[in-house]
């Protein structure tokens, strides 16, 4: 993966574990995937992958296995986003469960030496808020300057189609005419109110319902990039939001959607957790029991949150 990319390129994974941060260029990038295989001694084993092809994109939603260096065995998802030069890649986006990752590789400072790690742009942020300014939060925005939609097959153009109209406005879109009466609703963490899986369309409404609650203005989609394989919607998505304290953010992040027919049966979210966490930190109280109580999240999770690593989605 190290060959892959150029001596310019940019790389951009958010969150504060140790891939965390903006890598430009190659050196940086090479000192990045240095680190994970350290950490990662016997490399990443990828179980299974849906591959959305662009113009000069590939962006692939994947599940992966590791074994960690501390000996516990690490299994996760997420997608990413590769934008190529000829057969280099120069601008690289990747989204997973930054909670999770941070939880897990917790030690990650104490483990590299000093002289590998002080290449990586998290090496300092070891104490919260690990984003004093959300509202200028990074994001790879103007790094994605294509997609895939001109690729999209033909036996899907309608589904996206259906998809460029929603992200246009998610919260005025009708979700009745869109999602199956079991649509299945999947958001990576524990921390924020949506991490879990929301089943049929009544867990459906409660999203909705408590999305309005945490972000009373509705959100505004900055921009959406799309891209398809032969069952797929992939939506890379930036907005920016006001939480119900007040405070300003922006975040990009993926949705995939599985289609049934002219409906969507499955829709998985991959954010910045951590922001999330940090970000939206008293939402129990405010969303209330009433509302609260439907979501997989309601219970203050353990600690360790995920003290089965390898049980993790």
């Amino acid at each position: 993966r190290i060959a892959l990319h150029a001596a310019d390129a940019h790389a951009c994974l958010p969150a504060t574990w140790c891939m965390a941060g903006h890598h430009r260029g190659g050196e940086s990038v090479g000192k990045m995937w240095e680190a994970v295989r350290k950490m990662w001694p016997k490399g990443t084993r990828l179980f299974r992958n849906h591959f959305f092809v662009g113009e000069d994109t590939i962006a692939v939603e994947w599940w992966s296995r590791n074994d960690m260096w501390n000996g516990n065995a690490c299994k996760n998802s997420g997608v990413g986003r590769m934008r190529f030069r000829g057969d280099e890649v120069i601008d690289h986006y990747e989204i997973t469960d930054s909670e999770y990752f941070e939880e897990v590789h917790g030690a990650w400072r104490d483990f590299l030496d000093p002289e590998l790690g002080r290449h990586l742009p998290r090496w300092h942020d070891r104490e919260r808020p690990f984003y004093p300014d959300p509202a200028h939060n990074d994001w790879a925005l103007d790094h994605s300057p294509t997609d895939g939609r001109a690729q999209a097959p033909a036996a899907m153009r309608a589904r996206l189609e259906r998809a460029i109209a929603w992200w246009a406005d998610p919260r005025g879109a009708d979700a009745d005419a869109l999602f199956t009466d079991d649509v299945d609703v999947f958001f990576q963490g524990r921390i924020w109110p949506f991490g879990g899986h929301h089943r049929g369309r009544s867990a459906l409404r409660c999203v909705r319902d408590v999305a309005a609650c945490v972000w009373p203005e509705p959100p505004r989609i900055v921009k959406a990039n799309f891209w398809t394989d032969e069952a797929r919607v992939l939506v890379e998505w930036f907005r920016g939001a006001t939480t119900w304290k007040g405070v300003p953010f922006r975040e990009g992040g993926f949705t995939v959607w599985e289609w049934r027919g002219d409906r969507v049966s499955a829709a998985r979210t991959y954010v910045d957790t951590s922001l999330h966490a940090e970000l939206l930190d008293g939402w129990r109280a405010h969303v209330g029991e009433r509302v609260g109580h439907a979501l997989p999240c309601w219970p203050v999770p353990p600690e360790p949150r995920y003290p089965v690593t390898d049980a993790h989605e």
